[in-house]
């Protein structure tokens, strides 16, 4: 049996629990403009080029969005 990357693992395992986290959270979610989503998702580790796959998007519209979002809250 082959060795297991514990690294690929603990991505596997972050990317389940906000797959549950964003089901549970569905209805808030759904009210967040797509600026709103992109940042959420960016905060939880999801790469450019993977946002930009799930919108449909350029990698450099989702980071023109994150720009936005970062300079709307602060952060």
């Amino acid at each position: 049996m082959p060795e297991i990357n514990t690294n690929i693992l603990e991505k596997i395992n972050k990317n389940l629990e906000l797959l549950i986290y964003l089901n549970l959270r569905q209805n808030e979610i759904s009210e967040m403009t797509s600026g709103e989503q992109i940042f959420f998702l960016k905060r939880y580790g999801f790469s450019d080029g993977v946002i930009a796959d799930l919108f449909g998007k350029s990698k450099s519209y989702v980071s023109s969005e994150i720009v936005k979002q970062k300079k709307r809250s602060g952060k």
